[in-house]
């Protein structure tokens, strides 16, 4: 895209939605929960795709993979234990999901994973703040990585 090219996306979901990564970075849930809530209230469910655009980029941008590769996941339960996804929280494994079809660049797949969300309030809000974790997980780490480096 050149600079002349129009984002797509919502520039004022994509700004939640950065202020929500900011947030989960800096371990700010009560910011998180807000400003997700906000996003759905001011932009509904198209803002809710922008948002999930813009965590994956974050995150593929973070872990450095291009576009199309495939990604392995582990899925780790509340006491640090690695666990089959039948026993990860439902938005944990969602939210895997979602970023493996996008790393992949696999649009029907992620389409179809992000469709599963639902429209429950309490549903989105839950696979959205996962993924955002999801997404503050690998910033911190990618920034943990530099320090050492």
């Amino acid at each position: 895209m050149t600079e002349n090219t129009p984002s797509p996306f919502n520039p004022y979901a994509v700004a939640y939605a950065r202020t929500a990564l900011d947030a989960a970075v800096n371990n700010d849930a009560a910011t998180v929960a807000d400003t997700i809530r906000l996003l759905l209230a001011e932009h509904g469910m198209p803002g809710a795709y922008d948002a999930i655009f813009t965590w994956c980029a974050a995150i593929r941008a973070h872990l450095r993979v291009p576009l199309g590769t495939n990604v392995a996941v582990v899925y780790v339960n509340d006491d640090g234990e690695t666990v089959q996804p039948p026993e990860a929280r439902p938005a944990y494994v969602w939210a895997n999901r979602v970023m493996q079809a996008y790393i992949a660049h696999d649009k029907p797949s992620l389409n179809a994973v992000v469709a599963e969300m639902g429209d429950d309030p309490k549903q989105v809000k839950a696979h959205l703040g996962q993924l955002v974790a999801h997404a503050a997980e690998v910033a911190w780490a990618a920034a943990r990585r530099a320090e050492l480096s």
